[in-house]
């Protein structure tokens, strides 16, 4: 995200969800070099932007009539990641903001249940592992998020140490940054600029009992009762030292519903997101501005380096409304995730049968739901600062669509049957995380060709 910027992560291709498996496979893609924006199917319709001004900002509006269609194709290279085979080839609890990579064209994966971060080179042979688990200098201990930055320093923020630390990947000696005194919960996104990051943290849950014995919840040193109002999520630009800066954009935190149970002596309290509720989603440009999504609309939002707006993005259609079919598929999803294993983990060997099965019906009892489908379901910025925006159309969550902006908001073209970015790494290559039929993690390798895919600009 600098002059020599790494990559930045992408979303999973299905959606940004608060129970989505973490169990997921990685895809390269070598794209072939060709001009930005070429490669358009010269048989779609292009699409000219209305333009006006909201509070002195200009708005770009896009109708919802296809656009160009880019012609890119994919073919598969080679595959990373077996449960059977050796251990520098397996990594769980992948998540698309653990992962980064160089402009060597390295791929650094962060195994956030191993504590150490794999390196593969542009061949997908193993070429490293940086870190392990501990408290110590380059050790981690609840890694969060993985960005690599000027000099090939993989710098990772470990809430449980409290600390984002640098592992230089040609070898050296580790840097570890604390944070500050009352910093909550670091996000797993976050960025490298020459003279700093960009980060967001979320207050820390506290819970009590009340007089009645059920548990009440606080964050940020507000109780859940104190009013209506949520605490707001700052995106931060900080620097070296992790002193903040400027805030480049705040949005309310999510509403959450709370699931309580107790079974054999044991309290067990679960946090779940209301379902369809737009997260917040961003990435980094190369100057240290931002693109951010946080409604269920399709809106983006450009911002500059200082936090101001520039320029705003819209498309039609508007978001559709839930229906009773979207909210039993989401229920489905949390049983299939409960009976599969990818549901509530607790330490000490898990609950029993019993009381996993009490557990997942509270969890269906208390779910919520949002009103509205988001349109946004993905968002990326590339190495030449082009957006990349996965787009929702009938199935919640589910990237039907890429469209694909310039820095300045022009749409440069859509693509269809086309894997959203996870990950954007050197020259022509990027990674799209995926899972096997055994729910194993995997790295594929495969080319893209087409007029118009990613040329480094």
């Amino acid at each position: 995200m600098t002059g020599t910027r790494s990559a930045p992560r992408a979303l999973l291709p299905r959606p940004l969800s608060p129970h989505a498996p973490r169990r997921l496979v990685l895809a390269f893609l070598a794209l072939g070099p060709a001009a930005c924006g070429a490669g358009a199917d010269a048989g779609d319709g292009s699409v000219t932007a209305a333009v006006d001004t909201v509070d002195g900002v200009e708005r770009l509006s896009y109708a919802a009539e296809p656009g160009p269609r880019l012609d890119w194709s994919t073919d598969t290279v080679a595959v990373l990641g077996d449960a059977f085979a050796e251990d520098a080839y397996q990594f769980n609890n992948v998540r698309s903001d653990g992962l980064g990579g160089d402009d060597a064209g390295h791929l650094y994966v962060l195994d956030s249940q191993g504590k150490r971060v794999l390196e593969y080179g542009p061949d997908g042979g193993h070429r490293a592992t940086h870190g392990r688990a501990g408290e110590g200098p380059g050790e981690l201990s609840q890694p969060m998020g993985l960005e690599v930055g000027p000099g090939d320093t993989v710098w990772v923020s470990d809430f449980s140490n409290r600390r984002i630390t640098g592992l230089p990947s040609g070898g050296g000696d580790p840097v570890s940054i604390p944070f500050e005194e009352g910093a909550g919960i670091p996000s797993p996104r976050m960025a490298v600029l020459e003279d700093g990051f960009i980060l967001r943290f979320s207050p820390l849950f506290n819970f009590r009992r009340d007089g009645s014995g059920q548990m009440r919840m606080s964050r940020g040193g507000q109780d859940e009762e104190a009013g209506p109002a949520r605490p707001l999520l700052p995106v931060v630009r900080m620097t070296r030292g992790l002193e903040p800066v400027d805030t480049l954009w705040t949005t309310p935190e999510p509403p959450m519903d709370m699931v309580q149970l107790e079974a054999a002596g044991r309290f067990m309290v679960t946090m779940m997101s209301r379902e369809f509720y737009p997260g917040l989603q961003w990435d980094a440009f190369s100057d240290g501005g931002i693109v951010v999504s946080d409604s269920a609309g399709y809106v983006l939002r450009l911002v500059d380096a200082g936090g101001t707006v520039r320029r705003i993005i819209r498309r039609d259609p508007p978001p559709r409304e839930a229906t009773e079919a979207d909210r039993e598929a989401a229920r489905q999803r949390v049983r299939d995730e409960a009976t599969g294993g990818g549901g509530v983990r607790i330490g000490g060997g898990g609950p029993d049968e019993e009381t996993q099965r009490r557990l997942l019906e509270q969890r269906l009892e208390k779910m919520t739901f949002a009103e509205l489908i988001p349109r946004v379901v993905a968002l990326r910025v590339d190495r030449s600062d082009r957006i990349w925006v996965g787009v929702s159309e009938e199935t919640p969550d589910e990237v039907a669509r890429i469209d694909l902006y310039d820095r300045t908001g022009e749409l440069i073209g859509e693509l269809r049957d086309f894997p959203m970015p996870d990950v954007f790494l050197a020259g022509d290559r990027i990674g799209v995380l995926r899972e096997d039929e055994l729910d194993v993690q995997q790295v594929v390798v495969m080319r893209v060709d087409g007029a118009g895919a990613l040329a480094e600009l």
